[in-house]
């Protein structure tokens, strides 16, 4: 039962059965991966005479005595009715769980000599297949993929992997496979997408997966439907990861938090796919437990923490590729934050020169908390902001971090590093009265920067002494002593947490919120915390955390 059948190759196959260099084919690949996806097996080759990667999926035969048992369960799935008390359009998660346990039901009755994990393969690819998705169901199942794209039809899939970077795939979809795609996405998002209206963006979450995906067509589209598919992984990312992975390190981190503890603005800033939502989503995870947390987003791709312990109210406006005159636009919904009283907002991504005018707005009434900006620099976006988004220079003195986050590519994979951590100096008053001024003075100071060299983020200021902490010194009395002591202990417990491999998003819940008890219990017997004891508790609970289920 458990072998492996090819499924569909189109250009790359000539390609390697090229002999131009009398190669054969299995000289002209080299394997370099394989490992398994639900149902499927992926191979990654890298192809010599390409000089590029392919990522190859197999499937699971489902034959039985030479009897094509998927082909069986399609059929008897094409028959039948879902049987159901609800009326109107079942969503993609709703069809998934209850085909997959008809089609368990099908085999238990039928092929009751099939073992329970073979049931289960068949079972998957039979419901993908029945609801139109089983040609991209690899690269939804798989973690390693971040984001796939269809360029145009009759063209080859291909992806960001994880570990192997821009990866061509052996899969290419049919005119019936995409409209089968295009049809169960416009129903699942119940969106318009036709020619007056050729662009669709939604997010899919089920069980299995979490996506982001966009659709545009003719005419928008001038050589065929454009498929560009983002991943959203099912276990988040957590600070104690990104530092394993070195997309930031500890000093960053501890200095985030105090900030963010604080309630200070954190605005992440850089180019498409470098990690922008991955990393404030990872310190949306930080806040405290009592925090009042609202959220406005056009696609959800921000963390539900209600089940943690967390008071979140999430808001989805329509997007930014919907509907001319909107019923629920993000800077209407930004602007309301001013009377739903939230202590911390995530307002996702900023896109168009309204949202930007409504976020500036909201901070400058004491609203704070989270968002993200496409751009290529910190320089650039402060010059979008002011010239194309018509923001009043002014207004930056209300932003208190602007972050950084880079992908640097090398040959084979791309990695996501935090390069820069800004803060605007609001004290220089005289420095705000135009862009030239913004621009060509140090308004914009790098306290953290990235050293190409050394290949690693350093301070570049003195910490107790940045913009951040002078706002915070207006309201607090903060003893530098003191600082450096909370600082260091909060790197410790980054350093223990990482060391620990403990990047679950409950574990990490449960460690922050133990945190913030321990420094609450502190504060009210001694009106003053004791770092060292705090560091050494911490550090006690990290350990147990690391061999106790939660």
């Amino acid at each position: 039962m458990r072998t492996i059948t090819q499924k569909k190759y189109t250009k790359i196959d000539k390609v390697l059965e090229n002999k131009e260099n009398n190669e054969t084919e299995a000289e002209s690949r080299i394997l370099i991966d394989t490992y398994e996806v639900g149902q499927y097996v992926v191979t990654i080759y890298l192809i010599k005479n390409l000089t590029e990667r392919l990522y190859w999926v197999n499937e699971v035969d489902t034959k039985i005595s030479g009897k094509n048992i998927l082909k069986e369960v399609i059929s008897e799935l094409g028959a039948s009715q879902i049987l159901t008390d609800k009326k109107g359009f079942f969503k993609i998660d709703e069809l998934i769980k209850i085909r997959k346990n008809e089609i368990l039901n099908f085999l238990c009755d039928n092929y009751p000599e099939i073992p329970a994990d073979s049931s289960e393969k068949i079972a998957e690819l039979s419901c993908y297949e029945s609801i139109g998705i089983s040609s991209i169901a690899p690269f939804l199942l798989d973690s390693n993929v971040e984001e796939f794209y269809l360029d145009k039809e009759s063209t080859n899939i291909y992806l960001d992997h994880r570990k192997w970077g821009r990866c061509r795939t052996s899969v290419s979809l049919t005119e019936r496979e995409i409209e089968r795609i295009i049809t169960r996405i416009r129903a699942e998002s119940e969106m318009q997408l036709d020619e007056s209206k050729p662009s669709l963006k939604t997010e899919i979450i089920t069980d299995s997966f979490h996506i982001r995906i966009s659709i545009d067509i003719p005419p928008l589209a001038a050589e065929g439907v454009h498929l560009d598919c983002r991943k959203l992984r099912k276990n988040p990312f957590t600070i104690p990861e990104l530092i394993s992975n070195k997309t930031l390190n500890t000093q960053v981190a501890a200095y985030l938090l105090f900030c963010l503890l604080r309630r200070m603005n954190i605005t992440v800033v850089g180019e498409s796919g470098a990690g922008k939502t991955t990393l404030i989503n990872a310190l949306d995870i930080l806040t405290p437990p009592d925090w009042r947390k609202i959220y406005v987003e056009d696609v959800v791709e921000s963390i539900p923490q209600t089940e943690h312990g967390k008071h979140q109210t999430r808001f989805k406006v329509e997007p930014f590729e919907g509907e001319d005159i909107k019923r629920r636009n993000k800077n209407k919904e930004i602007t309301r934050l001013l009377h739903r009283s939230p202590d911390w907002v995530f307002l996702g991504e900023i896109q168009t020169a309204q949202d930007s005018q409504a976020m500036f707005h909201a901070l400058s009434s004491g609203i704070t908390g989270l968002q993200t900006c496409h751009s290529t620099s910190i320089e650039d976006m402060v010059l979008r902001w002011i010239v194309h988004h018509e923001v009043s220079p002014a207004c930056l003195r209300d932003l208190s971090i602007i972050i950084q986050i880079n992908r640097l590519k090398t040959r084979f994979r791309r990695e996501r590093k935090v390069i820069r951590l800004c803060e605007i100096d609001f004290k220089k008053k005289e420095m705000f009265k135009d862009i030239q001024s913004v621009l060509s003075s140090e308004v914009i100071m790098d306290i953290f920067s990235w050293k190409p060299k050394r290949r690693e983020l350093v301070v570049s200021s003195e910490l107790f002494s940045t913009p951040t902490l002078e706002k915070i010194k207006m309201l607090h009395h903060i003893d530098e002593k003191l600082f450096y002591n909370e600082l260091e202990t909060y790197e410790k417990i980054f350093s223990a947490l990482s060391e620990n491999q403990i990047f679950d998003l409950q574990r990490n819940i449960y460690i922050f919120h133990r945190l913030y008890s321990l420094l609450s219990e502190q504060e009210m017997e001694k009106d003053v915390v004791n770092w060292g004891e705090v560091r050494e508790i911490m550090i006690e609970e990290i350990k147990k955390a690391k061999n106790q289920d939660l």
